[in-house]
């Protein structure tokens, strides 16, 4: 029976491999957002390339019309060169924040990244415990009846 006491109870056990599972919810939650931080990145890089590609088109459609066009007026043509020079300085904008958003987003997905593996280790680790739990169930199932079954055989009949 005293080495049934050197066992830690079952409560004992559930309040040590309590911290795991609250460790796992809390992973999950990180990984959640950060899946949604990922999706929002991404989003963002695609809206911005949509806006460089519409600033393109423009800054195409443009200069073809100047180029089909032979005659222009002094103040006609002062209109499309500033017309021009805008649209090249909101492409070279939409470049720049392309470039930092592609950062960031490579940034988001190894945040998603590690927060898999984090993620996975707890659940890893998790298990671990189970069955550490479950072995240990099984071991004092064992000496339990193995006491029991002892004293059976000590008893005089």
């Amino acid at each position: 029976m005293a080495e049934c006491e050197r066992v830690p109870s079952l409560s004992a056990r559930f309040h040590k491999a309590k911290p795991m599972n609250e460790r796992l919810r809390t992973a999950r939650r990180i990984l959640a957002v950060q899946f949604q931080l990922d999706r929002l990145a991404a989003w963002n890089l695609v809206d911005l390339e949509a806006q460089a590609a519409a600033v393109g088109d423009r800054h195409r459609d443009l200069i073809r019309f100047m180029d089909g066009e032979s005659a222009f007026t002094g103040l006609f043509a002062a209109a499309m060169m500033c017309r021009l020079q805008a649209l090249a300085e909101a492409k070279s904008a939409i470049a720049s924040k392309i470039e930092t958003q592609r950062v960031q987003f490579r940034e988001e997905r190894g945040r998603l990244r590690c927060a898999e593996r984090i993620v996975a280790a707890c659940e890893h680790a998790a298990r671990k415990t189970a069955e550490a739990n479950r072995l240990t169930e099984a071991i004092e199932a064992a000496l339990r009846h193995g006491s029991s079954a002892s004293r059976k055989l000590g008893e005089p009949n």
